[in-house]
C-alpha cells in the first residue's frame, strides 16, 4: 500500500489546511476516484482498505466529515447535526461533577439532580455507556448519593483539568467505550465551567454534542445560561431531558418506555 494510516491522516489533514476538504465527497472516498486517490498515491482497492481500518477525524469550521472504522459520516453544519435523530447505539452519557460541596449554591439544583437522574436511568436500560466524572474530589467531596447510586460501579473519574478532555484518564475512558460511540449526551455542572469545557473539547475532537439544558445549571442563573449559548455556538446541540429521552425512546408501547413511566410520572 502507498501510504500507512497515519501519512494518510497527514495527507488529508492537509488537503483540509489547503482548502481542498471543502470538495471532497463520500463517493470519492469509496471509489478512489481520481482527485483524492491521486493525491493520496493509491488505487481504489488500496484506499478503500484504508479508509476502513483507518479512524480519521477531520474539522473544518463549518463542515465536520467523521470518517470511522467501516463506516464514513458527513456533517457539514450545526442545522445538520440538529436534524440527525439521536441513536442509542451511538451515544453515551457524561456526567459531570455533580459533587457534594459544589451542588448546594447551585441554581434550581433540584431540577438539576432530577433530570440528571432520568437520564442516568435511561441510559441504563438503553444500555448506553456512562461516564461520571469529579472535580478535584479531596476538596470538593463525591458525588452526590442520590446520583451515585444511580450510576455503574465503575469508579467516577477524577480530574484537576475542568474540561473532561483535558484528563488523560478522560480520554482513554471515551476512546475504550464499547461500540461506534460517536455523540456525547451532557449533564452536571458547572455549565459555564466545567460542562462548557467538556463540550469544547468533545467537538474539537469530532464528537456531536448534545446537552440537556435543563440537566445542567452553575451557581448563578445567567452563568447556566451564557455557558448553553457558548455551546450552542460553538456546535452542540441544545437539547432538554424530556426532548432526548423521548427521542431516544422512539415509541409508547416498548419495554423500555413502560420502565421509565414509572420515573415520567
Amino acid at each position: 500500500m502507498g501510504l500507512a494510516g497515519p501519512e494518510i491522516q497527514t495527507q488529508l489533514d492537509f488537503m483540509g489546511s489547503s482548502g481542498l476538504r471543502s470538495n471532497l465527497f463520500v463517493s470519492d472516498f469509496v471509489s478512489g476516484s481520481p482527485p483524492i486517490g491521486a493525491t493520496l498515491g493509491l488505487n481504489p482497492d488500496e484506499l478503500t482498505t484504508a479508509i476502513r481500518s483507518t479512524a480519521i477525524t477531520m474539522h473544518r469550521k463549518e463542515n465536520v466529515m467523521a470518517i470511522h472504522t467501516g463506516m464514513i459520516e458527513t456533517v457539514h453544519d450545526p442545522a445538520e447535526i440538529a436534524r440527525q435523530p439521536l441513536e442509542a447505539e451511538l451515544c453515551s452519557l457524561v456526567v459531570v461533577d455533580i459533587q457534594e460541596r459544589l451542588l448546594p449554591p447551585i441554581f434550581e439544583k433540584e431540577r438539576l439532580i432530577r433530570n440528571s437522574q432520568l437520564l442516568i436511568r435511561l441510559a441504563g436500560i438503553l444500555k448506553m455507556p456512562i461516564l461520571a466524572t469529579t472535580q478535584y474530589v479531596k476538596g470538593l467531596g463525591p458525588i452526590v448519593p442520590e446520583i451515585a447510586s444511580l450510576l455503574p460501579p465503575t469508579p467516577a473519574i477524577n480530574k484537576m483539568e475542568f474540561g473532561c478532555f483535558g484528563s488523560k484518564e478522560f480520554c482513554s475512558a471515551v476512546k475504550l467505550l464499547p461500540g461506534n460511540r460517536t455523540t456525547l449526551l451532557l449533564c452536571g455542572m458547572e455549565s459555564h465551567i466545567c460542562v462548557t469545557q467538556t463540550a469544547l473539547g468533545a467537538i474539537q475532537e469530532g464528537y456531536l454534542v448534545h446537552v440537556a439544558s435543563d440537566a445542567v445549571s452553575s451557581r448563578t442563573e445567567w452563568n447556566w445560561k451564557i455557558g448553553l449559548r457558548r455551546m450552542e455556538a460553538a456546535g452542540a446541540v441544545i437539547s432538554s431531558t424530556e426532548m432526548m429521552m423521548y427521542e431516544l425512546m422512539r415509541a409508547s408501547g416498548t419495554a423500555v418506555f413502560k420502565e421509565m413511566l414509572q420515573h415520567l410520572k
